[in-house]
């Protein structure tokens, strides 16, 4: 596996790099007083920017090739960051986040694929793993690289752009040829055929969409508001990132060996009294704060990975690549609107109300799930897809079923 550690190594840049980013961006807004819907909105447009990005990212190394496409994104994802201390403006602010949802997107979905396209089927799930395990750790670190540098100042955003270049430089220097072509040419299709083959499914990942983005986009700023200092907020989302990756195994076990309603349930109750806690106790405890996270991170985090599962159970082979864009297609558009909704909420109800919006939108998620638990279908043990742990808009397990399937 000698020859991904390029690519690997561009990973970990670019994973710590955005986590870094995806924290600093909303404290430094707050600093600058920006309004809670104005940053909202940020959140907003970045998931609108990562719908465009994975859609037309692998479309750009198709045509002008993997190297050049990522260098590209990368160049501009740099300059991008730079401008943001620049002029401190929250319309150009929003704009700004918009192109880095484009270009942050737009590389995952190149490495993604390109380390796809260099894995043999023998090694896929020690490579799918430990890209796995890199995606989350860089994440983590990236989080605490914020307290290096006051927010306040310019000097930590010029550290991610030069992190941002940095990621290129691997893949510039490797030796390894690129794959010439593994990318096909199936565009955007409509969402619906997600809905079709699992009602349940489609749901989940919106919620998904509507919940873990916005935490992650604007959860920072209430972090700050409860008195957290900059070291907190780090670990607030750190915790809540580490959480949701110890429990992927259990939940996966669980929706393995009994109905994968059933753990999707369980996962969807956590996620609510997670939201309770943090909106109930939280804001006078920090210990009840960081339980509450912990608690909601390792449920609603572990969601999206089984509705994906869920739908794929149901799924025939023909159905894959439209499935992904389906799946990236929904998460996105709740992507869009929970950041906007939720300090809307907040702007409502104040800083409780923040936190009881997760529990509102999860609560309202287990109706669904009740009521598929009486229409729904049952899918026979023998049938279950296996649980792959991806990050989210991952084409690395569709390209691989694509791929088969044309070899068949």
């Amino acid at each position: 596996m000698i020859y991904l550690v390029p690519l690997l190594i561009s990973a970990s840049l670019l994973f710590g790099t955005n986590g870094l980013v995806g924290t600093l961006i909303p404290l430094r807004a707050s600093y600058e007083m920006f309004g809670l819907l104005e940053i909202g909105w940020m959140g907003s447009a970045y998931a609108g920017g990562f719908l465009i990005g994975s859609v037309y990212g692998p479309r750009l190394a198709y045509r002008v090739g993997y190297v050049r496409a990522f260098a590209a994104l990368a160049s501009v994802a740099s300059v991008v960051v730079v401008l943001h201390v620049m002029w401190i403006d929250s319309w150009l602010w929003l704009l700004l986040r918009f192109f880095g949802g484009v270009c942050f997107a737009g590389q995952f979905v190149i490495l993604d694929s390109w380390l796809n396209a260099m894995t043999p089927n023998e090694r896929r799930g020690r490579t799918l793993g430990l890209y796995r395990f890199i995606d989350l750790l860089s994440v983590v670190v990236g989080q605490f690289m914020v307290v290096l540098l006051p927010p306040e100042g310019f000097k930590i955003f010029l550290l991610a752009s030069v992190l941002y270049s940095l990621c290129l430089l691997p893949i510039a220097m490797s030796r390894q040829k690129s794959p010439e072509q593994s990318f096909s040419r199936a565009s955007l299709r409509s969402p619906f055929i997600f809905w079709m083959i699992s009602p349940l499914a489609a749901s989940g990942v919106f919620v998904t969409g509507l919940t873990n983005s916005t935490f992650r986009s604007v959860g920072p700023v209430f972090a700050g508001r409860l008195g957290l200092d900059t070291e907190g907020v780090a670990l607030f989302v750190a915790v809540l990132v580490m959480s949701g990756a110890l429990s992927q195994f259990p939940f996966g076990w669980l929706s393995d060996k009994l109905d994968r309603r059933f753990a999707i349930f369980v996962a969807t109750v956590g996620a609510t009294m997670g939201g309770m806690v943090m909106g109930s106790w939280g804001l006078e405890d920090a210990t009840w704060l960081f339980g509450g996270v912990a608690l909601f991170g390792a449920c609603s985090l572990a969601l999206y990975t089984l509705s994906m599962a869920h739908a794929n159970d149901f799924a025939g082979e023909e159905d894959f690549v439209s499935l992904a864009s389906g799946i990236m297609t929904v998460y996105a558009v709740g992507a869009i609107l929970g950041p906007f909704v939720a300090t809307w909420v907040s702007e409502i109800f104040g800083d409780r109300g923040f936190f009881f919006y997760f529990s509102l939108v999860h609560g309202s998620y287990i109706c669904v799930v009740l009521w598929r638990f009486f229409v729904g279908r049952v899918t026979p043990s023998g049938v279950r897809s296996g649980l792959m742990f991806l990050p989210k808009t991952s084409v690395f397990g569709f390209l691989r079923v694509e791929k088969k399937t044309e070899e068949e």
